[in-house]
């Protein structure tokens, strides 16, 4: 049973390598779609003989999606350029690839890396998602810039050992860019699909957010860090609703 890894780059310099070095044992082909980074990603990637695509970026799903049309194998393994397979993953996945795949989908569980720190707690860990499954069963969806995998109805999901190691943010500054960044492109896809501002959600979200991952799933563990994450996080969804505010009371 053959397998396609598909990953979506833009300015991975820092990451792509180790990203490209953990699926090669369990790949038969590696390709990459770009969004026309500006670093020396396009070099690395060429460098490592995968298979190296451009294209330019509409959205996380638009792109995602792309990339599954380009994959030459029907079981695929979708990974971005910051994340990577751990020792005890890619031997789970080896193991499910020589018995042919007999799940349609697999659930990898992420780890991330933040400001120097796993983070095993609150709504960062466990992080189940759905990375490895038969293309003709499974496609990207959601809502932008949330972006997750759907299987056809009636396909229950295996879940791996091992986990899948995500490299997210070095400092706080980078965190609190893509906050504002995410929390622009929520609010202009909410008001694309004609979503009404509603004051109750946007005090009541962020208060929800905290209660349920810092209180009840442990964010508190992490420490400072993790205080940093719920801050955030509350932070965006208040945020997405003021600009949600914002966008009809120009249209009107």
């Amino acid at each position: 049973m053959k397998l396609s890894t598909i990953i979506i780059t833009y300015n991975e310099a820092q990451n792509i390598e180790r990203c490209i070095r953990s699926v090669q044992k369990v790949s038969d082909e590696v390709v990459i779609l770009d969004s026309f980074s500006t670093d020396r990603t396009p070099d690395i990637c060429r460098n490592l003989g995968v298979r190296f695509e451009q294209k330019a970026y509409l959205n996380q799903i638009d792109q995602k999606n792309h990339v599954l049309t380009l994959a030459q194998y029907d079981h695929v393994l979708s990974l971005d350029g910051d994340e990577a397979l751990s020792e005890e993953l890619a031997g789970s996945i080896l193991h499910e690839k020589d018995l042919g795949f007999p799940n349609q989908a697999y659930l990898l569980n992420r780890l991330s890396f933040y400001c120097g720190k796993w983070i095993r707690h609150g709504d960062w860990y466990p992080d189940w998602k759905v990375r490895l499954w038969n293309k003709h069963e499974a496609h990207w969806g959601g809502s932008n810039p949330h972006d997750r995998v759907f299987p056809r109805k009636g396909i229950k999901p295996k879940k791996l050992q091992g986990d899948l190691l995500h490299f997210t943010f070095s400092t706080l500054q980078e965190h609190q860019r893509q906050v504002k960044k995410y929390a622009e492109i929520s609010a202009t896809t909410y008001f694309g699909s004609n979503r009404k501002f509603s004051l109750a959600r946007m005090i009541l979200s962020p208060i929800t957010s905290f209660v349920k991952s810092y209180l009840f799933r442990g964010g508190f563990l992490d420490g400072r860090h993790g205080w940093q994450i719920i801050r955030l996080a509350m932070m965006e969804k208040y945020l997405k609703y003021k600009k949600l505010h914002q966008l009809q009371k120009m249209k009107h």
